[in-house]
């Protein structure tokens, strides 16, 4: 490709026009040719991208590239990527996969109001404090991104979305609560500032912020989050929740934890050692938290108990 227009590509996330091709001196019939040898890919109506950078681009990079094709596919620089889009290209986890549709915001007064095959499209404000560019391509920053998707999505999903930021870094809880502010008319922004006081920035995975969800939905009272365990001084493992006063530990079981020998008896011996430690340990999975949370929240409770006894018989 002509140096004049990898530059210009480049500096849009990857993609180009028909009309830059144009300008930059490719012909009618060269930019037909490249498009039948493969060497180049449509991803929009007279939006392109390299074979090769395709086929050297992960999911992420590829939804990113698919981003700036629907960006550039409007010809106006009012739109820039938002929601689930935004949050795959900043990383930000989200409870379901997200779906293989690009998500834009435009101004409100943004001309045209018809619909764009494989693009949403929202209409809100946005003011130059809530963007960046990644990769060439503007997009909310992430403290707008995870106060979008929790006006938006149930509540649960939006904890794991801004618990996620947190961890990640992303975000902090400032850059959020000033953005709630920013949105504080807006729909469903009292369910995004709820989402916010709830956000922890130590739960470390989207299992762990529906647990926590599940402990307040149940009544229990919230726990500890990823706190270091130890014994006089020497610290001996990290545990996802703590009830110091009550002795008790839960712990959640991905998939992950179960994918060899080694991992399992790991588990097995940390367990061992936290009960001779003196303290209760609840172990819940994906699905007795999601299908079964009263009866996680049970366990958990008659948990407390053996604690509370286990501490009187020590006093």
């Amino acid at each position: 490709m002509r140096a004049e227009l990898m530059a210009l590509a480049t500096a849009q996330g990857g993609v180009f026009s028909r009309r830059q091709a144009l300008a930059a001196g490719y012909g009618t019939r060269a930019i037909r040719d490249r498009l039948a040898a493969g060497s180049w890919l449509a991803r929009r109506r007279g939006v392109y991208v390299t074979r090769a950078l395709w086929d050297a681009s992960d999911v992420i990079d590829r939804h990113a590239i698919d981003v700036a094709a629907a960006i550039l596919s409007f010809r106006r620089p009012d739109a820039v990527a938002s929601h689930r889009s935004a949050a795959r290209i900043h990383g930000i986890e989200t409870l379901k996969p997200p779906p293989d549709v690009v998500t834009l915001t435009r101004p409100a007064e943004a001309p045209g109001r018809g619909k764009h095959r494989g693009i949403r499209v929202e209409r809100a404000t946005l003011p130059r404090d809530h963007l960046r560019s990644e990769r060439g391509i503007p997009l909310t920053t992430p403290a707008r991104t995870v106060v979008d998707l929790a006006r938006t999505l149930p509540f649960r999903e939006g904890v794991v979305v801004a618990d996620s930021a947190l961890f990640l870094r992303r975000t902090g809880r400032e850059a959020l609560i000033r953005v709630v502010e920013d949105c504080a008319r807006w729909p469903g922004i009292e369910r995004a500032r709820a989402v916010v006081d709830f956000a922890h920035p130590r739960a470390r995975s989207p299992l762990e912020s529906i647990t926590r969800v599940m402990f307040a939905e149940q009544g229990l009272p919230p726990p500890e989050v990823g706190v270091l365990v130890g014994e006089d001084d020497e610290i001996f493992t990290e545990v996802d929740f703590l009830w110091p006063d009550r002795r008790t530990i839960a712990e959640t079981d991905g998939l992950v934890k179960y994918t060899s020998p080694e991992r399992l008896r790991t588990e097995k011996l940390k367990q061992e050692r936290l009960e001779e430690l003196g303290f209760t340990v609840v172990r819940l999975t994906w699905r007795q938290i999601t299908e079964r949370p009263e009866e996680s929240a049970a366990r958990v409770r008659r948990a407390f108990a053996r604690g509370a006894a286990r501490v009187d018989r020590a006093a």
